[in-house]
């Protein structure tokens, strides 16, 4: 065990959380978009802080999140998104932190990675990759979005992966077998 971070990035539906399940033998694994989940499910503090913050529109009348609803209006409304991570992102984070204290290997998965990177030293950062028709139909299996909702989130996120110096990638189209040696081979250089 070499106590190395190594950050495994794409956007939605790239394959993040296949390969980085096939890899828990091995790793930590910590998902930010599952810590994210945890924070909003009904009475959580990510939930509460959103109840009051945004508006009822984005609550069912069972007091659910309609997630469907604030994904599609986070998308066109910059204040929004702003208004969201401001309340999200520090619990995120502070999880995150709480988590990785451990003297054991990591693997942290997340589509934002802007702020991450500048919170966490990572030892390797790579890149899951996917042919866009397969990510679009992956994530319409899984979350029922439609088309051009799912480009625009695709979108949105790689335009902030341009800025992110040295990173390895790994194409999801392969075998899970090819990319965990994809994975190994460059987790052998650090």
């Amino acid at each position: 065990m070499k106590n190395v971070k190594i950050l495994l990035f794409g956007s939605i539906g790239s394959g993040k959380s296949s390969l980085a399940e096939s890899l828990k033998d091995k790793f930590q694994i910590i998902d930010l978009d599952q810590i994210n989940r945890d924070l909003i499910k009904q009475n959580e503090i990510g939930f509460l802080t959103l109840k009051k913050s945004i508006s009822q529109k984005y609550f069912q009348q069972n007091n659910q999140l309609d997630k469907k609803k604030l994904k599609k209006d986070i998308i066109s409304n910059i204040k929004l998104r702003q208004t969201i991570e401001e309340i999200l992102h520090p619990l995120i984070f502070e999880s995150l932190l709480e988590k990785i204290n451990k003297k054991e290997d990591i693997v942290i998965t997340s589509p934002k990675i802007q702020k991450i990177i500048d919170i966490v030293p990572f030892d390797c950062k790579i890149k899951i990759e996917c042919n866009i028709h397969e990510q679009i139909k992956r994530v319409q299996l899984r979350d029922g979005l439609d088309e051009c909702l799912i480009k625009k989130l695709i979108f949105m996120q790689e335009k902030e992966y341009k800025c992110i110096n040295s990173f390895y990638k790994v194409d999801s189209m392969e075998t899970l077998d090819k990319q965990r040696k994809i994975f190994y081979s460059h987790y052998a250089t650090i």
